[in-house]
């Protein structure tokens, strides 16, 4: 759902402007693409109908940004009208119109909440699948800032959700454990190495002749690193205790996951330099403390490096993307590694000869190329031809029929799993069986799965 604003944060309409030179600077906005990657589709475009009016179009992005700096800015929100699932605009061939079944035109304009919260912390509960989150976020730090509500701040529950879910994994191992500097004044005692400069200042000229200021190595959890995650969780203490209900629709979970990362990090100090976080060794047992300093990193410089900014009603934002199609392919990837536990058996992003396939099953009773399109015209039973054609040529790669071990001749079956909001499968519940193969084609079939809504008077709710 896309909503513009003046820069004061008035909500306005898709504004009629007769005047070609207040027009003018709308004409040079065009498309803005996530990382300035031209192969996904933009995250809105901008064109101008009729000489006066302007119209903006949103893509499968969810964010904040710039029409026109300093004057105007659009937010696209996690929320779907039930009318657009029956009236979505897609290039389907003429030869099939009879065919197509279409929704049933629902009274009024009921919305559905995206809790992509939830979807998020789906996706981080299997480390594998977690690894892959790096690209789902764009920050453009070096644009001004915007000016919004609280309720409508989808970075910051992001950050936060991810970070406590990343400290999570930390805990359950285990804080890493190592050698630390100590800075301390000692009472008649030496220990490490005396640094003459502060004995001098805190001690000889004071005339405190049996202290000694020294600086020595102590093995321990008080790490530089455990330091800065301690100071990055009490960011996101004071974040949850002032807007809890912005997590999902049940806000409860992140204090229970906030309670459960609190307990093993209150010994530990926040004294941290960040610029010793450049020295860390990377260890291969404790690989999340990398991505775990990474967020928490954005995070505080999301909050400006000032607890009290995770108070405020009004702050101020970097204009930034959430990349929902990679969301859902990696929450669909948690369906299949339900389906097919064992190791091994899904590939994701399976790569050859310049073609990357989102899943590749492979096991004595599945053998599949699976993709994830998170388009809800399928749940309309409609057809896109391009989607599979798309898939099917990836079945016939020569790669995927030798690692398959299959004959030449051998008919590769084809999934494409899409996000049903009404009658798609819950992941307690899915099961590759109920796939459904689409008439047409051979071989190819659809499965729709459920996405979680939040809870509030203007949505209906979904459980995972």
């Amino acid at each position: 759902m896309v909503e513009l604003f003046e820069h004061s944060g008035a909500h306005i309409d898709s504004p009629v402007i007769e005047d070609p030179v207040q027009l003018a600077p709308y004409r040079d906005i065009g498309s803005k693409y996530f990382r300035n990657n031209f192969v996904k589709g933009p995250c809105f475009s901008v064109s101008i109908e009729e000489d006066t009016k302007i119209k903006v179009n949103a893509n499968y992005y969810i964010g904040v940004d710039w029409l026109i700096v300093g004057q105007r800015y659009l937010y696209v929100a996690p929320k779907i009208n039930k009318e657009a699932i029956s009236n979505f605009t897609e290039t389907i061939e003429e030869e099939d119109a009879d065919k197509i079944e279409t929704c049933e035109q629902q009274p009024g304009h009921e919305t559905f909440n995206l809790d992509y919260l939830s979807m998020l912390s789906q996706c981080m509960h299997h480390p594998e699948v977690s690894k892959e989150l790096s690209e789902l976020l764009h920050i453009d730090w070096a644009a001004p800032e915007i000016p919004i509500k609280q309720e409508q701040d989808m970075l910051t529950p992001l950050l936060v959700t991810q970070f406590l879910n990343l400290l999570k994994r930390i805990v359950k191992k285990g804080l890493r454990k190592s050698y630390y500097s100590v800075e301390e004044n000692l009472n008649n005692r030496i220990k490490g190495k005396i640094l003459v400069g502060h004995n001098i200042k805190q001690n000889v000229l004071k005339n405190r002749l049996t202290k000694t200021y020294c600086r020595y190595q102590e093995f321990g959890a008080n790490t530089i690193e455990n330091r800065f995650l301690k100071k990055a969780l009490q960011f996101s203490i004071a974040y949850i205790d002032n807007h809890s209900e912005l997590f999902g629709s049940d806000p409860n979970a992140i204090k229970q996951l906030l309670n459960y990362c609190r307990v093993p990090f209150e010994p530990i100090s926040t004294e941290v330099d960040e610029y010793q976080l450049k020295h860390i060794k990377p260890n291969p047992f404790y690989a999340e403390y990398g991505e775990a300093i990474r967020i928490g990193k954005l995070l505080l410089k999301r909050l400006s490096y000032s607890i009290s900014k995770a108070n405020a009603t009004e702050l101020k934002t970097p204009p930034y993307w959430i990349d929902m199609p990679l969301l859902f392919e990696l929450y669909a990837y948690c369906f299949l590694k339900k389906a097919f536990p064992a190791h091994g058996v899904v590939k994701y992003q399976y790569s050859t000869y310049g073609n990357k396939l989102d899943f590749l099953v492979n096991n004595e009773a599945t053998k599949m190329v699976i993709d994830a399109k998170y388009k809800l015209l399928y749940a309309s039973k409609r057809i896109i031809h391009n989607d599979i054609r798309q898939v099917a040529g990836y079945a016939r790669l020569t790669k995927v029929h030798s690692d398959l071990q299959l004959n030449d001749p051998t008919l590769i079956d084809c999934l494409i799993i899409y996000p049903d909001i009404n009658n798609g499968m819950s992941l307690k519940d899915f099961s590759i069986d109920e796939k459904i193969e689409i008439k047409a084609y051979k071989g190819v079939y659809t499965i729709g799965i459920k996405l979680p809504l939040k809870n509030n008077e203007n949505s209906v709710s979904s459980t995972l």
